[in-house]
């Protein structure tokens, strides 16, 4: 059940970075990237 919802989670915050990178917000694209990267790390020291 965890797993799932960490990777619907995961899910969402692509298609976020997805919508933002479209809209074409530099700042914002920065910011997201960033999470994904916060996030990409912490999957990798949950695991």
């Amino acid at each position: 059940m965890d797993q799932v919802y960490r990777r619907s989670l995961t899910l969402a915050f692509i298609l976020l970075d997805f919508y933002i990178w479209i809209t074409g917000g530099v700042i914002s694209s920065i910011i997201a990237f960033v999470f994904g990267i916060i996030i990409l790390f912490s999957r990798i020291l949950s695991n």
